[in-house]
């Protein structure tokens, strides 16, 4: 009996391990986001399979544990977290699950902390060049899996991948399913976003810059200095990077609106997640509506209003951006600081609650 159950046993508990890492590594990201401290985690030190499905880990009884089994992609429990840990490879976008997504983008954090702490300006640039072309993968796999869910709910076509790895005793595609499979997405997105937010804009340097304009008591004894700081965050603010911060703030603002109220475990993690990045995208905003302050333009666009620089509205209602992301931060709506405070007033109840 021992020689039957013992390679099974095993199998279970390298599941179960699998999955157990995974959820560390995010709780590891969260808390470097929440904290602004570098992960703990190194993506390239965690030598273990990827998850399985969410639905092998469901499956029961036993035939159905061996069935679905079969049905996992051919070597993904082969494949380590360093698979992810760069821009998905093409021939395996199909099998690509929204937990895979989530590893990357989680992979992207011990980069872009690397990134912050880089001075080379040469180096900067390539690196901020390879972080946003991941990101960029990432969001597309993201609007690719969002598709298919939409597309499901329109039809009674056959699960297809990557559908039915979230089976749990479903044996076809029901509301239950797509509802498991959206909320994994809008913690994805979320996280996308924290990653653009932090790729795009120095936290540090706007932080010190409202807080020199808020403190009273500041000296000019680094007047020089000061001087840099803002004349760098006056280039950044200019650029097309600060568009795609500010861009990423507001959608970030825009589903902590949104968020019902659950009470459950995973709601609230998510909940938590927004609430940081809403703190962060907060400043961001403040920041550049202060460094751009004058420079409106609403008087030659009286008929805009706050939904010509929603992101959502302007991404056809698809919360994530994806690939289309940067498209619209190149060829988008101007933004306005006049618009941007109004998001801020917006999200200040929010914040307040």
């Amino acid at each position: 009996m021992l020689r039957v159950l013992g390679p099974l046993l095993l199998l279970l508990l390298t599941l179960q391990i699998c999955r157990l890492i995974f959820c560390l590594l995010k709780i590891d990201v969260y808390l470097s986001v929440a904290t602004g401290q570098c992960p703990c985690l190194m993506p390239e030190e965690l030598d273990v399979g990827l998850p399985s499905s969410f639905a092998l880990l469901n499956a029961h009884p036993l035939d159905e544990f061996f069935r679905r089994h079969a049905q996992e992609p051919a070597g993904r429990a082969e494949n380590k977290f360093t698979h992810l840990s760069r821009s998905p490879e093409p021939s395996t976008t199909a099998e690509i699950l929204v937990e895979d997504v989530q590893i990357g983008l989680c992979c992207m954090a011990s980069s872009l902390w690397r990134f912050s702490q880089t001075t080379n300006e040469s180096t900067r640039a390539e690196t901020k060049a390879q972080l946003a072309q991941q990101l960029e993968s990432w969001g597309y796999q993201l609007e690719r899996i969002s598709r298919v869910c939409k597309t499901q709910e329109s039809h009674t076509e056959p699960a297809q991948f990557p559908l039915k790895a979230y089976f749990g005793q479903e044996t076809e595609v029901c509301p239950a399913v797509l509802a498991r499979v959206k909320r994994l997405l809008e913690e994805t997105v979320v996280l996308q976003h924290a990653m653009s937010s932090y790729l795009y804009a120095d936290m540090s340097a706007l932080g010190r810059i409202l807080k020199r304009q808020t403190d009273r008591d500041a000296t000019a004894s680094n007047g020089r200095a000061k001087e840099e700081q803002d004349v760098s965050v006056l280039r950044w603010a200019q650029s097309l990077d600060s568009k795609k911060a500010c861009l990423s703030s507001i959608t970030v603002l825009n589903i902590r609106e949104s968020l019902p109220t659950q009470s459950n475990s995973q709601a609230r993690l998510l909940k938590s997640l927004v609430d940081t990045l809403g703190s962060s995208s907060a400043v961001i905003l403040r920041a550049w509506a202060m460094v751009m302050e004058g420079s409106c333009n609403c008087g030659e666009n009286h008929n805009r209003t706050i939904d010509d620089t929603d992101p959502v509205a302007s991404s056809g209602g698809s919360s994530s951006l994806g690939s289309s992301f940067p498209t619209m931060a190149a060829y988008g709506p101007p933004l306005c600081t006049c618009l941007v405070n109004e998001y801020l007033k917006r999200a200040a109840p929010a914040h307040a609650a």
